[in-house]
């Protein structure tokens, strides 16, 4: 029998292409197995970004409800502040019930100025005091342990001096 020479050349030029597409696939296997592995990184590094995201937006509507709330602290204390700011307007410009005239700080300065100096600086050493308390200053033990009219910030009792009850 004689052999073909042609149906050899077949088998190898089959052999070939079946190689080629095994070497192909293999490269296209290994090609995607290193996008996948890309995209997997890339799908972690951004799941935790948005966890972060989320832990920072929370953080920053704490925040703002702790600002609210501080705000909301603060004008409450301003406002009575306020008040007792009218209230020291009004003693001052009281009228004597005798003249019937506007009280005139200036004249009674010069009438007793020691006795004026010494209030005045009793009052605004107070009035000092009252905007450091105002403004976050720890209380003094002398503050904290007044019981006596005398030993109080007549401009700001409530806060200068919690533990003091009027009788």
């Amino acid at each position: 029998m004689r052999k073909q020479k042609g149906f050899g050349t077949i088998y190898m030029v089959l052999a070939g292409i079946i190689l080629s597409m095994a070497v192909g696939g293999w490269l296209y296997y290994k090609d995607t197995q290193a996008t996948i592995a890309d995209l997997v990184a890339q799908t972690t590094a951004l799941t935790i970004q948005v966890e972060e995201d989320k832990l920072i937006i929370k953080q920053a509507k704490d925040d703002a409800a702790l600002q609210k709330i501080v705000n909301e602290t603060l004008n409450t204390e301003f406002h009575e502040s306020r008040v007792k700011v009218d209230e020291l307007r009004s003693v001052l410009k009281k009228k004597n019930a005798q003249t019937g005239k506007t009280r005139d700080i200036g004249k009674l300065a010069i009438k007793n100025p020691k006795a004026f100096g010494r209030i005045f600086t009793n009052g605004t050493k107070e009035a000092f005091r009252c905007i450091e308390l105002a403004s976050g200053a720890e209380h003094t033990a002398y503050e904290l342990a007044a019981t006596k009219r005398s030993q109080i910030n007549d401009l700001c009792t409530e806060l200068a001096n919690p533990n003091y009850l009027p009788h």
